[in-house]
């Protein structure tokens, strides 16, 4: 799979950008090839901080994402890289088209930008927060950008709900969810209940846990 979006992604380049050169495809085609390159944004995350974040709950959050994307709920993916993780990125030329340069943050944050439904939500790295916006805000970040500010991903968002199961108390205040808890299910019951009440996605304990 790897190989054969390398190929076609060098010879007719991103269809997010070159829609005419993909165009004789056909739609299957062409909505496959956009769920490889989602899958390897977000696959691309995860390797890139795993060099320039140690911090195990990494594990956890790559587990949570991974499982989304399983479901089907993950439509696109996009990166905003500090100068650091970006240069490394570089080596990635089939997907030079997923990232973006983060500017006024430490060299080596990123945030991982997914649209779920009519939701975009954000992940940054480090101790980073979770955040939600819908997509018509005005205050929403915007996917397929070549450049960003870290201030496009601090404003208010959506609030996370509690998930009582898993005494997940949420994060009402539109902060931001932080990944407290991760080997409790904390955060995750968190954030599974905000993708169940307004992006119709089920996940459980058994989707997001990591492989031992």
């Amino acid at each position: 799979k790897d190989g054969v979006r390398a190929f076609l992604t060098h010879a007719l380049g991103d269809p997010r950008f070159n829609g005419h050169k993909w165009s004789r495809a056909g739609d299957d085609a062409i909505s496959l090839m956009l769920n490889w390159l989602t899958g390897a944004t977000i696959g691309l995350f995860f390797d890139l901080i795993s060099d320039h974040a140690l911090d195990e709950q990494f594990v956890y959050r790559k587990a949570f994402w991974a499982a989304c994307f399983e479901k089907g709920a993950i439509s696109e993916a996009w990166l905003a890289l500090g100068k650091h993780i970006y240069n490394s990125a570089r080596s990635h030329k089939e997907l030079s088209h997923t990232y973006a340069k983060l500017e006024c943050a430490y060299g080596n944050q990123a945030v991982l930008m997914m649209r779920i439904g009519q939701f975009i939500l954000c992940d940054w790295s480090h101790s980073g927060k979770l955040r939600a916006w819908q997509r018509d805000w005005k205050n929403a970040p915007q996917l397929r950008q070549r450049r960003y500010q870290k201030e496009e991903f601090m404003g208010k968002g959506l609030p996370f709900p509690p998930n009582p199961r898993f005494g997940s108390k949420g994060a009402q205040d539109g902060s931001g969810l932080a990944h407290f808890g991760s080997d409790h299910s904390y955060w995750q019951g968190s954030a599974a209940a905000f993708l169940a009440e307004r992006c119709g996605v089920q996940l459980s304990p058994e989707d997001w846990r990591p492989a031992p």
